[in-house]
């Protein structure tokens, strides 16, 4: 049923895409519905449907992001657009997801839009799991999938060219955030500068940074929180007299990287020479880190 909605959304986006009103029509059951997130926002009837979805379809040459979702139950097209957020705010920053229902003949039924994944996708408490399991922590490190507890001091650090480090995380890679607390010494960058598509937000737990962000500079002290949305230039340096621990929480889409030449992050040290989009080619240079033990003075 999954790979039929699939094929269904294939179809669909062919047909807009080429203004096949017969095409569209033949995939409509006669007395389709779109409801959109307004209640006033409502199309009856197949040949409304057709004229409403090739005007939005049309009016969005700013497209970013077009993603084919499918369950047993449904099948949904994911839209991203900046012009989405002038119909209405709720659509930033995850655009519109609109919801196809089919009909017992097979024919779609309803489209419905949602401005949440989870909203299109509601969860069936049922299904989900449940008992998730202890992973028991070894030497400070989480063996096999499951929750745990482990204390920061007692947990498995690394140090090296870009300071010391936990990330927590045991043989089971985190499959959502990656969390990490790193420590940096005065003038010692945290790793190159660089830009991704993935979210990350940072916390000064103790002592002096600097971050630089997008061609600029930014002194950092306890406390401060950094956002930093995707593809935003950035890298941070050790600063002031003492080490600065600093807690990271990052996406783990993997969408992708850039080093970029920054003469700013040059003259910190903390640049690579050459434009790249291969961490392996940016740190080929860099020495593996090795085990460290945990040194108090590095937190609060």
């Amino acid at each position: 049923m999954r790979r039929r909605h699939l094929d269904l959304l294939i179809a669909w986006i062919d047909a807009v895409r080429r203004a096949d009103e017969d095409a569209l029509r033949a995939m409509l059951a006669d007395d389709a519905v779109w409801q959109g997130v307004r209640p006033e926002w409502i199309c009856r009837g197949a040949d409304e449907v057709i004229a409403m979805f090739l005007e939005r379809s049309a009016a969005l040459d700013d497209l970013s992001e077009v993603e084919l979702l499918a369950d047993d139950q449904r099948a949904v097209l994911h839209l991203r657009a900046p012009s989405l957020r002038e119909l209405d705010e709720r659509f930033d920053p995850d655009g519109v997801y609109i919801v196809f229902t089919l009909a017992p003949d097979g024919r779609i039924a309803r489209l419905d839009d949602h401005v949440r994944r989870r909203e299109a996708f509601p969860i069936d408490a049922a299904t989900v799991p449940r008992g998730i399991p202890e992973a028991p922590v070894v030497d400070g490190v989480p063996q096999g999938p499951g929750w745990f507890v482990v204390n920061v001091a007692d947990a498995r650090w690394l140090a090296g060219h870009f300071g010391a480090y936990t990330a927590f995380q045991g043989d089971v890679p985190f499959e959502r955030i990656g969390v990490n607390i790193g420590v940096l010494e005065p003038g010692q960058p945290a790793c190159w500068y660089h830009r991704e598509g993935e979210q990350e937000d940072f916390l000064v737990l103790k002592g002096e940074a600097l971050l630089l962000v997008e061609g600029t500079e930014r002194r950092l002290r306890q406390w401060d929180f950094v956002h930093s949305p995707p593809w935003t230039e950035h890298v941070f340096v050790g600063a002031g007299d003492g080490p600065c621990a600093i807690l990271a929480l990052g996406e783990r889409s993997r969408v992708g990287v850039v080093y970029p030449v920054s003469d700013l992050a040059l003259r910190h040290r903390a640049g690579v020479t050459a434009e790249t989009t291969s961490s392996a080619e940016a740190y080929a240079e860099i020495p593996d880190d090795a085990p460290a033990p945990f040194d108090p003075s590095w937190l609060p």
